[in-house]
């Protein structure tokens, strides 16, 4: 990742949040943030976190995330941005006062010449670092500041503890549709029961490599996994099995299409199309083959719709 040493010596124009998700209102801050650099002639930057501010100051309240640390740069770069700053959010960060971290890191490491600031946007010590301090701080810096509003999707505000409603709820459609993207993390793969080799569809058994990633809600979904650079499609099972286990564990099981490989422990990346239906307990083992075969025909059957 790049570190606030990697900027020193541009002149920069900067924006900073969580950015978990980078959902399609993290966009529009971002290409914001582009477009007043190239202005500038300029670097454009983002500061980041390396967690979630919550997990340190609220660990009872703390979320469940949508995109790991390395993701979340990916993703940011991919838009265009030249340097993602992720700060380790330390005891000792969480007490620097809002002055301290505009002075410090935004004015003196970064020589930004424009803040580009979100809607809910806070930095500093009880949040003081807010749209209002930043315009009350720019004679003494030498900086702008511009604002960007919330970004509304039919009467929703983007927000990133939106898109984590909509993936608890099922409802990965509209989730796709704010975020962007379709939603998914890397895991590795793990040994399970060898259930699915039993019944004839084996499964890859997929542990997210992130802590505290958040998983959709269960139920049977068209997916797709990226495994050593080739892209597979499959049908994912997330839940319980209620009719062949009886342990309470979360489980998220791929079945990939034309795909025999063992690979344990190796580390690929799921991404969860459409959501098929919602988990069932079966009054038998046959019942479930039967539907487990329906389930992966109707899959196939979406694969033409998402291909381009």
């Amino acid at each position: 990742m790049h570190c606030l040493a990697d900027v020193e010596g541009f002149k920069t124009v900067i924006t900073i949040g969580n950015f978990d998700g980078v959902h399609t209102g993290h966009q529009s801050l971002v290409k914001k943030v582009i477009e007043r650099a190239q202005v500038n002639n300029c670097k454009s930057v983002v500061i980041t976190f390396n967690m979630h501010p919550y997990h340190l100051l609220y660990p009872e309240m703390k979320p469940y995330l949508l995109t790991s640390s390395s993701n979340k740069e990916r993703r940011l770069i991919d838009l265009g941005i030249d340097y993602v700053c992720p700060l380790e959010f330390t005891p000792e960060l969480s007490e620097m006062s809002a002055n301290d971290f505009l002075k410090d890191i935004i004015i003196d490491h970064l020589n930004a010449v424009e803040v580009v600031i979100g809607y809910d946007a806070r930095f500093g010590k009880d949040r003081e670092g807010d749209y209002s301090f930043l315009k009350k701080m720019e004679e003494t810096y030498n900086y702008k500041t511009i604002f960007v509003d919330s970004q509304k999707n039919d009467d929703d505000v983007v927000s990133s503890s939106l898109m984590r409603a909509l993936l608890r709820d099922g409802n990965l459609g509209r989730a796709t549709e704010l975020m962007g993207y379709h939603y998914g993390y890397q895991g590795t793969v793990v040994r399970g029961k060898q259930i699915g080799h039993r019944i004839n569809f084996p499964t890859l058994n997929i542990v997210p490599l992130a802590e505290h990633q958040l998983i959709p809600a269960t139920g049977i979904y068209l997916s797709r996994v990226k495994i050593e650079g080739i892209l597979y499609w499959g049908a994912t099972n997330i839940g319980y099995s209620p009719t062949i286990k009886t342990e309470q564990k979360l489980e998220v099981e791929m079945f990939v299409f034309d795909f025999d490989r063992d690979i344990y422990g190796q580390n690929i990346e799921i991404e969860f199309i459409q959501r098929l239906r919602s988990e069932e307990k079966f009054a038998s083992i046959d019942e479930l083959i039967e539907q487990i075969g329906e389930d992966v025909k109707y899959a196939k059957s979406l694969i033409p719709l998402y291909k381009n």
